[in-house]
């Protein structure tokens, strides 16, 4: 059993209260789901390889923030 299951109505949409408290989180560098965090950094290196080469198309060499962009 979760929390979030022993919670009444924890089947409802989330309460603004919850929503403000996540992004209060986050503004903090918390990380609530973890592929979701690899799957923004690896799109953040994407955009900056995309931005200096105009393309997607890289080399399997290809990195970008240090994060590999190969096909």
């Amino acid at each position: 059993m979760t929390v979030s299951d022993a919670r009444p109505g924890a089947e409802e949409q989330p309460r603004a209260d919850d929503r403000k408290r996540a992004q209060r989180l986050e503004k903090l560098g918390m990380v609530r789901c973890v592929a979701d965090e690899c799957f923004q950094e690896n799109l953040a290196a994407a955009r900056v390889y995309f931005e200096e080469h105009r393309t997607l198309c890289a080399p399997r060499s290809a990195s970008a923030l240090d994060k590999s962009v190969r096909q």
